[in-house]
């Protein structure tokens, strides 16, 4: 039987399984190739099927055939000239090469007739990946336009590859540009717009460097009459019974005019977004109404259209079962902090335990969820976290030995975003592995907040947005 010799092809190795003919030269690129050992008492062979053999992987194979026979067989047809060479101590071959997939591959006959049997060369390969990812996006909307009044918008999608997807980016026409939390199921939040057209193009790519796009006419309408703009001013000596404020569109001219009452602090609005105005405040009385402040101007801007949420919760105070516990400790943010015991084992694949917690969201959007934690090691450095019945996020967790704060997530994104309706929710976290600790879980829809203490009251501070005039 013909003999398959594995990574032995190389001067000295025997051509033959009857005869002593050795090689003597190999093109530098076969060399330690796999060859099958034929029989030269083979040489006479005919037809196209004489040998067959199975390969479980995309192969080369190389035919080196007696160059003494200017005809070859008509079976080798499809077989490439290398130019190359095979040198036997008996005779010199000229080889031949072929792709084969994976699966049966016949060969036929020698045909030969004062020439030596052909030898056969067996080499794998790796066909190139050339298959584009696919990419689509689902949400505002999975159509190829959508309108907004907003001034930035939040994208998610889901993109695929035969090999897999390495990174998503994406791009605005109009400035700015950057990369996705995710791969397969992706999210880009807060993407500039710009007023007008915007045209947002998200690309997939491959290990490859292969990539597939998706694209998304976003048009910003900037809402008119939607601006204001806030004021505050001091009391003047009474009496006083109110105050009127004056503004308009050029320094010293103004075109309307509100009375406030007896306050001192007002939001003009029905503005025009991006507009300057020009505005002064006066005192009234019975007796009649002072001269103008002094003059301020600002831009009009829009109102806030989100409650930012900063939702602080005890994580021994929620509904807890077995084996999680509560542990008093004086570094903890209350006293305590809530664990799944060392030695009660790790459970990779089902929660041990529940951590259960109600949650009220004021605004449906986007949220994040932090844990202050502690996990000593990679063996105790995950919890469970799901909302509202859903999948089960492994949360992986920096490992350290001091209370840090610490962001879920999971399925490639980091952090996972929580897209919640407005209304009350229900946040579990669950055990998985033992020694991992719990203090504190904030809930908020501010993405470029990060906690830093354990006080609750670590919340960053207002924005400036208000005027103040002195009469």
């Amino acid at each position: 039987a013909y003999e398959v010799v594995e990574n032995g092809l190389q001067s000295g190795s025997l051509v033959y399984i009857d005869r002593a003919y050795t090689f003597s030269g190999v093109p530098t690129s076969l060399q330690g190739a796999t060859y099958i050992k034929t029989a030269n008492d083979d040489k006479n062979s005919t037809g196209t099927s004489f040998i067959t053999f199975d390969v479980n992987q995309n192969v080369i194979v190389y035919v080196a055939h007696d160059n003494r026979d200017t005809t070859k067989p008509s079976w080798m047809a499809s077989f490439m000239d290398t130019g190359d060479d095979l040198v036997t101590t008996d005779t010199t071959l000229s080889i031949f090469s072929k792709d084969f997939s994976a699966g049966t591959i016949t060969l036929g006959g020698n045909e030969g007739d004062s020439s030596s049997m052909y030898s056969v060369i067996i080499v794998t390969y790796t066909l190139p990946d050339v298959v584009a990812p696919t990419i689509t996006i689902t949400s505002p909307t999975s159509g190829d336009a959508y309108d907004t009044e907003e001034a930035s918008i939040n994208l998610r999608g889901s993109a695929s590859d035969n090999m897999g997807v390495t990174s998503v980016t994406w791009t605005n026409d109009r400035g700015d540009s950057g990369t996705a939390s995710g791969t397969d199921n992706w999210t880009i939040l807060n993407i500039p717009l710009q007023e007008g057209d915007n045209v947002i193009t998200i690309v997939a790519y491959d290990a490859a460097g292969n990539s597939g796009a998706d694209t998304l006419r976003v048009t910003y309408y900037r809402p008119a009459g939607a601006g204001q703009i806030k004021l505050a001013w001091k009391p003047v000596v009474e009496p006083v019974a109110g105050y009127k404020l004056y503004y308009g569109l050029s320094s010293g001219n103004y075109t309307e005019c509100v009375d406030v009452g007896k306050v001192t602090t007002y939001t003009l609005t029905g503005l025009q977004i991006g507009q300057t105005y020009y505005i002064a405040v006066t005192a009234y009385n019975d007796t009649g109404e002072s001269g103008y402040s002094n003059e301020v101007s600002g831009i009009a801007d829009a109102p806030p259209d989100i409650a930012i949420l900063y939702d602080w919760i005890e994580a021994e105070s929620g509904n807890l079962t077995s084996p999680l516990e509560t542990v008093l400790d004086k570094n903890a943010s209350a006293g305590a902090y809530m664990w799944k015991p060392t030695g009660s084992g790790n459970s990779t694949t089902a929660p041990e335990g529940v951590a259960e917690y109600t949650i009220n969201i004021p605004t449906t959007g986007d949220y994040v969820i932090w844990g202050r934690v502690i996990a000593p090691d990679g063996e105790s450095n995950s919890f469970f976290t799901s909302i509202d019945g859903g999948e089960n996020i492994a949360w992986h967790l920096e490992t350290g030995s001091v209370w840090t704060w610490d962001s879920v997530n999971g399925n490639g994104q980091d952090p996972v975003i929580f897209d919640l309706a407005a209304g009350t929710h229900t946040l579990k976290i669950s055990g998985r592995d033992d020694g991992t600790k719990l203090d504190s879980i904030l809930i908020t829809n501010d993405m470029e907040f990060v906690p830093s203490e354990r006080d609750p009251d670590n919340v960053p501070p207002a924005r400036v947005d208000h005027f103040r005039m002195v009469p």
